[in-house]
């Protein structure tokens, strides 16, 4: 098991946190309807709102994240919206990871461990730039 020295968690704490900000402002509902309609066609927008809404967190914004972790994962597939939306209802962290981290899902299981801080950074940093492509996408 490696060890980490107090300066290398201290400089992953710092890049986490600012990328969890930099994430952050795009976690409110008025964005999660515009990812709906951009997604999927008129018809499916109430029904697909009305799955999310099922999904309910300790706040707003972290009920936004989840919601937009599970359109991301449904890739505009209505029958996906269901399906991510059960498995976010049972444990959220089943979408946030795929949706926000899928370069570091892809891992084998120990490999993060054997990365030096700067690979961390590069691949938590190609993660980040990955979503909020998605995020920002308009159509």
């Amino acid at each position: 098991m490696t060890v980490m020295s107090r300066e290398s968690e201290a400089r992953m704490v710092k890049w986490a946190k600012d990328l969890r900000e930099r994430k952050e402002p795009f976690f409110r509902p008025d964005v999660v309807e515009s990812k709906v309609r951009i997604q999927f066609p008129i018809p499916l927008v109430a029904k697909v709102l009305e799955i999310l809404s099922e999904y309910h967190a300790f706040s707003d914004q972290h009920s936004a994240r989840v919601r937009l972790a599970v359109l991301k994962l449904s890739g505009g597939d209505f029958k996906k919206v269901r399906q991510e939306i059960d498995a976010a209802k049972l444990d959220f962290r089943e979408v946030l990871l795929p949706a926000e981290e899928p370069g570091i899902l892809r891992m084998r299981a120990g490999a993060w461990n054997e990365l030096s801080d700067d690979e961390k950074e590069k691949l938590s940093n190609e993660d980040h730039t990955q979503y909020m492509d998605w995020i920002l996408q308009k159509e």
